[in-house]
């Protein structure tokens, strides 16, 4: 046997205590302790420097910051997601806790440039459903697609997000999806998820891509028009009766019959009529060209 084979450790002939051996971890708690180290969120504490905020959504509050001791100092839109109720019991706050950080880590996963990292309209539109496309190859449904959760990155390009965080609010709010979120974006959702007068509170809507595809027509029939989903009704109370069987009404003069006739097509009376992500994002890229 060489010098050289005689210095390598054999790790089959090493002495063994004979005292108890300490035990080992099992596979899961060593992944645990992995997901713990190496994919947490990223920790930006003191890094960023905010005002108050400037938009009030149905679960979060969101300010201009600047990114203090980056290289640029880029702007960045901070959102703060409301806590628990007061007084929540620990394990639902622990609940809470976990949920959120899951999100964050599919919020890391999705590598997209429509995916938070002046365009024509169309070509907005464009890279809002590619986006929103992305999500749904991926099993995520955004669950609250209105123009407040779409940025305008420097470069030009949309950028979704809030996606999925507020089903998981509701859950943890202790009410139901649509108290929870849905009245801060009312004209944009769709009629599946608005529960009857009489079961408001027990209501446990499905949410589906399908949902997203309704909400999304409307973002398009408010950036083509300039105006809101249901802009003759001034109050959102009278909104929510007339979703449920009516469509938001044409604006005037602002829209052509070709528009007008895409966004009637992301609006079917059932789920399942509705065109897929990726059917809505191939109809915008025609109508760039035409």
């Amino acid at each position: 046997m060489s010098k050289s084979s005689m210095a390598t450790p054999d790790w089959c002939s090493c002495p063994v205590s004979s005292s108890t051996p300490t035990p080992r971890p099992n596979i899961h708690q060593v992944l645990q302790a992995h997901l713990t180290r190496y994919l947490q969120p990223l920790d930006l504490t003191g890094q960023i420097a905010y005002g108050t905020p400037m938009i009030f959504g149905g679960y979060a509050d969101v300010s201009r910051g600047v990114w203090r001791v980056h290289t640029n100092q880029p702007s960045v839109a901070v959102k703060v997601v409301r806590s628990p109720a007061a007084g929540s019991p620990k394990y639902e706050l622990k609940r809470y806790d976990k949920r959120r950080r899951r999100e964050v880590q599919v919020w890391k996963r999705l590598q997209h440039r429509n995916i938070v990292p002046l365009l024509d309209r169309l070509q907005l539109l464009c890279g809002v459903a590619e986006g929103l496309n992305y999500l749904h190859s991926k099993d995520v449904i955004h669950a609250d697609l209105h123009p407040g959760n779409i940025l305008i990155h420097n470069n030009g390009h949309p950028c979704l997000t809030d996606f999925g965080l507020s089903s998981i609010n509701a859950e943890f709010a202790g009410t139901s999806y649509f108290t929870a979120t849905m009245c801060a974006a009312i004209r944009w959702c769709a009629p599946e998820l608005v529960p009857p007068q009489e079961d408001v509170e027990s209501f446990s809507p499905r949410l589906t891509v399908a949902c997203d595809i309704f909400s999304f027509g409307n973002v398009v029939l408010q950036v083509l028009s300039n105006k809101l989903p249901y802009y003759n009704i001034k109050q959102d109370g009278y909104v929510l009766i007339q979703m449920r069987n009516h469509r938001p009404k044409r604006p005037p003069h602002a829209l052509s019959d070709v528009h007008w006739e895409f966004i009637q097509s992301c609006w079917g009376s059932e789920p399942s009529l509705r065109p897929t992500a990726g059917k809505v994002h191939q109809s915008l890229l025609t109508l760039c060209k035409g």
